[in-house]
């Protein structure tokens, strides 16, 4: 009996779609972008191939429009199997006070986590007989270890990557004539800027015939300079989303606090 008034409230709560459990968190799409939002082939790939050509010549085969031609316009880059999102981290320390007896030490704040080989974007890629991973991932490892991360003006290596999480329609009069699985049914979305490959897993070749999945998936991790997580406003009704995934548009989106 004492649970009831809190059994109706979170029926209450229940009703609105911002308080629903999202139960189809397996619905996420993968974008990547160039910084100014083109396409990976137009800016990324080029400079690749150059830096590529400078310091390699031909040794590594680099096919520039695998991104793109695998990429869906609503749905982002379709053979990405899984995604692991960085922890968020801050270290705290103490500093105690000389002969202030039973006093407990304060304590302090210091710097959030780095971003690189501790705190990372990892990605998870289906294989394909033109490998996205070793045709165009591993390649771009290689020039941007050859030409670094602080000159990008004229030779730029890094993208965006955005992660969309997708949940089911809100209810309403707005949302009537949008289709399940929509892109407008984002619930949250991570940009992830100015990032590059550095790490690609090694694969491992077998006779067995016996194929399972971990046979044909290969994860490769990526550093970032910074990253944001985005709301979707739903009072945007039923507004398409092929608008948003270029330049997040702000009137759609606004950051979580």
């Amino acid at each position: 009996m004492a649970l009831e008034p809190t059994r109706r409230h979170l029926n209450g709560l229940g009703k609105e779609w911002a308080n629903n459990i999202p139960t189809t968190k397996f619905l996420w799409t993968i974008d990547f972008q160039g910084r100014s939002g083109a396409p990976i082939s137009k800016g990324l790939a080029s400079s690749v191939k150059q830096v590529l050509q400078d310091y390699e010549g031909n040794r590594w085969s680099f096919l520039d429009g695998l991104f793109d031609e695998r990429s869906d316009a609503e749905l982002g880059f379709l053979y990405a199997q899984a995604v692991s999102l960085p922890q968020e981290q801050m270290t705290v320390g103490t500093l105690p006070v000389g002969r202030s007896g039973g006093i407990v030490a304060g304590y302090y704040g210091d710097r959030r986590t780095d971003y690189g080989s501790e705190n990372k974007l990892d990605v998870t890629f289906l294989e394909q007989n033109k490998d996205v991973v070793d045709l165009f991932i591993r390649p771009w490892l290689v020039a941007v270890s050859y030409h670094g991360l602080i000159e990008d003006d004229e030779t730029d290596l890094k993208c965006n990557i955005v992660v969309n999480l997708h949940s089911k329609n809100p209810d309403g009069r707005g949302f009537k004539d949008v289709p399940f699985g929509d892109m407008v049914n984002k619930r949250k979305t991570y940009l992830f800027e100015d990032c590059v490959p550095i790490t690609v897993e090694a694969d491992q070749l077998s006779m067995n015939g016996d194929t399972s999945q971990s046979d044909i998936t290969r994860t490769c991790s990526f550093a970032f300079s910074k990253y944001s997580t985005y709301d979707v406003d739903t009072a945007a009704g039923g507004r398409q989303s092929r608008e948003l995934i270029g330049d997040f548009n702000t009137d759609i989106f606004r950051p979580i606090a």
